[in-house]
């Protein structure tokens, strides 16, 4: 929950520039704690959850996707928007890795939640480990171009120290398991 009561900042006003169901822009005009006005602008992106899907034999279940804000593609863990029919972050993951991946999981592990871009976005990504996995399915939105990969959990790691890996909530949870299980 955001605390707004700790700012140093006194909010003159607020005027929204864009807006649509996923992201919005918005231009915040304050005085800083020392009298001098400033502007903010923040990019307010609903919040998401990112999923690493590991099997049995330790390897891990990935997507290769076109990122048009990027302008190429990325290996990278399951990642969504949490919708708001969602009732739950865990919820979220669940629906992103079956429709992404086709895979549905017994055992699911949450690790916390992350504020990637703090001084200029305005949105949470929730990270979860999907375990004991079950291969169904896969049923994508039209628009997505997602080729599913997966890897050894090392050779994954290795894409990190490479820089085929790029995608931070992806980095983090690979780095967090490797920690977590001393891979």
């Amino acid at each position: 929950m955001k605390k707004k009561t700790d700012s140093p900042f006194q909010l003159i006003s607020q005027v929204e520039i864009y807006s649509n169901p996923w992201v919005s822009l918005r231009e915040d005009r304050c005085i800083s704690k020392d009298g001098n006005d400033c502007i903010f602008g923040i990019t307010r992106v609903i919040d998401g959850i990112a999923v690493l899907a590991i099997d049995h034999n330790r390897d891990v279940h990935l997507v290769h996707e076109f990122k048009y804000a990027i302008q190429r593609r990325s290996i990278e863990v399951v990642c969504g928007g949490m919708d708001t029919s969602d009732p739950s972050p865990e919820f979220a993951a669940q629906r992103e890795l079956k429709e992404e991946l086709g895979i549905t999981a017994s055992k699911w592990s949450y690790h916390g939640a992350i504020d990637p871009f703090t001084s200029v976005i305005d949105s949470r990504v929730h990270l979860f480990v999907a375990e004991e996995l079950q291969f169904g399915e896969i049923n994508r939105e039209e628009i997505e171009d997602i080729e599913a990969v997966s890897y050894p959990f090392d050779v994954a790691y290795k894409f990190i120290e490479k820089g085929v890996i790029t995608h931070a909530p992806t980095i983090l949870l690979l780095q967090k398991i490797k920690i977590l299980n001393n891979l």
